[in-house]
């Protein structure tokens, strides 16, 4: 990743388009720059085109921004290593004309489901899935929970001490 400008030009229209389509209930700022806390954080088909360092720095902002009890869903390309691909795989939803649109090379993270233990230590995993589209390519599903000091109950915080429901 020679090239200063990628994180950029890969954010750039995935930014826009999330804006036109729900520009009051979602935000694209990079989570170190949010103060507040949240109880859900839901991340699908998207962090697969993260490296794994950057998914990891990810990861750890996801963690610092979720109120304790707080979930955490994510999805991640089944395999091994880094690479752009330049052509969706056969079978892609949309078929023909969607695999043309998306042409040109995008860049994906592949993972084993034992390589993710390291990056989901700070997590319990509250569920998963696997499905496997064909020999060695699928992806994966996990329900994060942050977990939060016992005694403590599930939901954010009011003055005074009551939880939100």
């Amino acid at each position: 990743m020679e090239d200063a400008e990628y994180p950029a030009r890969r954010l750039g229209p995935i930014q826009s388009a999330a804006e036109r389509v729900c520009p009051k209930s979602l935000t694209t700022e990079p989570a170190e720059r949010l103060k507040e806390n949240f109880d859900g954080i839901w991340s699908c088909a998207c962090l697969y085109h993260l490296t794994k360092a950057e998914f990891r720095v990810c990861l750890e902002s996801f963690h610092r921004i979720l109120n304790p009890g707080g979930m955490v869903f994510v999805n991640l390309k089944l395999g091994t290593g880094e690479r752009f691909i330049e052509t969706p795989r056969d079978g892609y939803p949309g078929g023909a004309a969607a695999r043309e649109k998306l042409g040109g090379d995008r860049f994906y993270s592949f993972y084993t489901r034992d390589e993710l233990s390291g990056y989901f230590a700070p997590f319990t995993i509250e569920r998963e899935r696997r499905d496997l589209l064909k020999e060695r390519d699928g992806a994966m599903e996990f329900w994060l929970r942050k977990e939060r000091p016992s005694g403590q109950p599930l939901g954010r915080q009011r003055p005074g001490g009551s939880a939100a429901r």
